[in-house]
């Protein structure tokens, strides 16, 4: 028994069978042959063409129609009402399935796909992406063709393209399928299937951009009132056309007492108090008065109410009676005013001095002004009025008599003056001073000289205060300072040695330089720095087997394996003592190498500066102890890694010193390096350490 795959590939070869006769064309299972078009003769010799499906879309051409018309007409025998069958017995049911010969049924097809490719058709039967695939054609031969779903073929804008067949031998075999259309997204309002499906236009409610009136509130409410239709748009969709929403119409909503029939139901002011906005005069006062003097009517504004609807604001801008004021305005609205001896704000011209002394001298009149009180007017004191009074010997006749009396000078008149000797005058800081004319119980004299300044004793200050023009005794300018140095020539900027400040001291009319003060003159040396302590210490290096058994402790050749660490080096710690004072337990205890032929490196250094132009006539380093040697090693410019001296070693038991270093120093920076070695498991110390430099001890600089 065969698979049902084989029985595929069988109906598959059957239909291939008779390629190769004298015309290119596809053998059907009814005995036809299509020919070399989509088209092509049946076995009655009629063309395929000949008859297009009776559902062909519209446009499509005759030779061409959807795969479901292709399989009805072509693979089902039309004479008889049995099911259409191939060669092997398989059938071709009602629905488009394929019954094989065992009784299996292949589905029908989908979207007019079968099972298996019709050849030289143009068409992608199978739906696998190619036309016509494995089928022999004549090179050169052309066909009609379409490279997408067999149902959509030349159905709408899913228009036939043409393919060529194309090989260099008797038989070729079909290229790409050029110039055929396929199913677009729609655009409504052309009349066109886009989809390919025999659907003019599918989707499109309406055609976009057109406009329709929409009203969504009650009908007998449109164009009543303040409602009004809007306007609905016809617009694109993701699945063709549709009316939009309905723009701009106004539909009844409850009444604000505005006046607008926002109800549209033709009572604008039905349960309101009063139209919102509207106003009315009113008036408060009592009966009679409104009109009468000052008193006149307001107007009242229909405002929202707590309750939200509408009620009469309150009575603003009416004027209703008050008590008179006396400014003229009847303010009771009585129609007369009393008590008023004259008109609030009226003036008039008063004076209460002697008779005749108005106009003389300084003597003038003054105004009174009507003023209300107590509900009353009044006429107010008399205001601006200068009436006469005691001279002040300022050239005012101010006694209004037309004339001045007992003044010597007029009041704030001054003069120049000096009490000093007239030679004197303008030497120096001696200057002349002013008087002022002083008026006292209406008469006038010349007042104390003041601001002049007189020859007074010297200060020593610079300033001729005899001002005698010459000289004095004055060696210096009182409390000026000056720089320094009472030490030997040549060493103050040495070492610890600085300058220091002379005050000039004034006294009984002479100066001199005082002392000299905040100078250093002795121990002119310089001095140690180590990153602000005396020195440095550094433990980096461990213990180390010599290789050999030396036979002194602290002999020179043990320091062949010690490296001196570089002055930058991390591990450089302070050592808080001028003379270092080391003292720890030995590494060496309990280590493979025995005495004096196995030790532990400690290195010391510190630092410090030569003048240029200092002479170094002498440099030793002290050792007070040391347990078991060190090394002293010298870095300058000339000797930047370092030089040692054969006498720069200080063994365990010597006199601690070593010979004069002076000729390794150089002007600027110099660094000297201890290297300390302990060479047997005992004490390991080093101390009383000190740099003599000329003579003198070096000391840490501040």
């Amino acid at each position: 028994m065969k698979s049902a795959r084989g029985r595929i590939l069988y109906i598959v070869a059957v239909t291939m069978g008779g390629c190769f006769e004298a015309e290119i064309g596809t053998h059907l299972p009814d005995g036809s042959t299509s020919g070399d078009d989509l088209g092509g003769a049946r076995a009655d010799g009629s063309a395929l063409a000949d008859r297009p499906p009776a559902d062909a879309p519209p446009g499509m051409d005759a030779s061409i129609a959807p795969m479901d018309a292709a399989v009805a007409t072509d693979r089902v025998t039309p004479a008889s009402d049995a099911p259409a069958g191939f060669p092997d017995g398989s059938v071709v049911l009602a629905d488009g399935a394929v019954r094989l010969p065992d009784g299996a049924v292949v589905a029908a097809p989908v979207n007019g796909c079968v099972p298996m490719e019709i050849c030289n058709n143009g068409l992608d039967d199978n739906c696998n992406g190619r036309i016509d695939e494995s089928c022999p054609c004549l090179p050169g031969q052309t066909q009609r063709c379409y490279d997408g779903a067999p149902a959509e073929a030349g159905r709408g804008v899913c228009n036939l393209g043409t393919q060529r067949c194309e090989g260099p031998g008797e038989f070729g075999a079909w290229g790409a399928c050029m110039g055929a259309g396929a199913p677009q997204g729609v655009r409504c309002g052309e009349g066109r299937d886009w989809r390919c499906n025999g659907v003019i236009d599918e989707g499109c409610a309406c055609t976009p951009g057109m406009t329709r009136s929409c009203y969504s509130g009650p009908a007998e409410t449109a164009g009543r009132g303040a409602c009004r239709a809007g306007t609905s748009t016809c617009a694109m969709t993701a699945t063709g056309a549709a009316w939009g929403p309905c723009e701009g119409e106004v539909t009844p909503v409850a009444g604000q007492c505005d006046g607008v029939d926002r109800a549209c139901d033709g009572r604008p002011e039905e349960g309101c108090a009063c139209i919102l906005g509207r106003s009315r005069p009113c008036y408060t006062g009592p009966a009679g008065t409104e009109g009468v003097g000052a008193c006149r009517a307001g107007s009242q504004v229909c405002g929202r109410a707590d309750s939200g609807r509408t009620a009469w604001g309150a009575c603003v801008g009416e004027v209703t009676p008050t008590e008179d004021t006396c400014d003229g305005v009847d303010r009771s609205c009585t129609g007369t005013a009393s008590r008023c001896a004259c008109v609030t704000g009226a003036t008039r011209d008063c004076y209460s001095g002697p008779s005749g002394t108005a106009g003389v001298g300084l003597c003038r009149g003054g105004t009174q002004r009507c003023i209300f009180t107590g509900g009353a007017s009044v006429w107010s004191a008399c205001e601006g009025e200068v009436t006469p009074v005691t001279d002040r010997c300022d050239g005012v006749d101010r006694a209004c008599v037309g004339a001045t009396t007992g003044c010597t000078c007029l009041a704030g008149a001054t003069r120049s003056c000096y009490s000093g000797l007239p030679s004197t005058l303008g030497v120096g800081p001696c200057r002349a001073g002013t008087q002022r004319c002083v008026v006292n119980a209406g008469a006038s004299s010349w007042g104390a000289c003041e601001g002049e300044v007189t020859p007074q004793p010297d200060l020593c200050d610079g300033i001729d205060r005899s001002c005698s023009g010459s000289g004095t005794r004055c060696a210096c300018v009182a409390t000026t300072t000056r720089p320094c140095y009472t030490g030997a020539p040549g060493t103050e900027g040495v070492g610890v040695c600085r300058g220091g400040t002379q005050t000039c001291v004034a006294s009984g009319g002479t100066s001199n330089w005082g002392a000299c003060a905040g100078e250093v003159n002795t121990n002119c040396l310089p001095c140690l720095t180590a990153s602000g302590s005396p020195w440095q210490i550094n433990r980096a290096s461990g213990p180390v087997c010599f290789g050999r058994t030396f036979s002194v402790h602290g002999d020179p050749g043990e320091y062949a394996l010690a490296s001196i660490p570089p002055e930058g080096d991390g591990s450089w710690t302070a050592v808080a003592r001028t003379d270092i004072a080391f003292a720890e337990s030995s590494a060496l205890c309990g280590r493979s190498c025995t005495c004096l032929d196995g030790g532990e490196f400690t290195f010391f250094q510190t630092f410090f500066d030569i003048p240029v132009g200092f002479t170094v006539s002498s440099l030793i380093v002290r050792i007070g102890s040391v347990d078991d040697g060190v090394r002293i090693t010298i870095h300058n410019s000339r000797y930047p890694t370092g030089i040692v001296d054969p006498g720069s070693y200080v063994l365990l038991g010597s006199d601690g010193a070593t010979t004069d270093l002076a000729r390794y120093i150089v002007p600027g920076r110099n660094r000297i390096v201890l290297t300390h070695i302990d060479d047997c498991c005992s004490a390991r110390s080093i101390s009383g350490v000190s740099v003599n430099l000329n003579g003198g001890s070096l000391t840490t600089c501040r």
